[in-house]
């Protein structure tokens, strides 16, 4: 049986692995970027196959509410998991997203985040 695929996005180079790891340890296939506008084209190849997207807010290039903006347009169906270590409100405000995750947060928040959206 195939695994679910997350599209993880997450520029610091420190956590990014940190972050596939858990995602992976959770039983889901991971494919990451480390940047808004990488994320938005990865999206648009792969949305098809896409379970939900766990997306950083602060992100070179694009931010993610920017990001999140352009796959909701693409394609509103799939969930999207907003992560940061600064809540912005006025960049919050502007997003499509279906939940926030504060950093730093545990493993098992974000399992039930991805649970949540997912509906799995």
């Amino acid at each position: 049986m195939k695994k679910p695929m997350i599209l993880m996005v997450e520029d610091d180079e420190q956590f990014r692995p940190f972050l596939r790891k858990t995602l992976e340890m959770l039983d889901f296939d991971c494919m990451s970027c480390a940047s808004g506008t990488a994320a938005v084209s990865a999206f648009q190849r792969s949305s098809d196959e896409l379970a939900a997207v766990v997306m950083d807010v602060q992100l070179p290039g694009m931010l993610g509410n920017q990001a999140a903006r352009e796959m909701h347009e693409h394609n509103p169906a799939i969930p999207i998991i907003l992560i940061s270590g600064v809540a912005e409100e006025r960049i919050l405000k502007d997003a499509p997203y279906d939940f926030f995750l504060k950093k730093p947060f545990t493993i098992d928040q974000l399992a039930e985040s991805i649970k949540l959206v997912t509906n799995a």
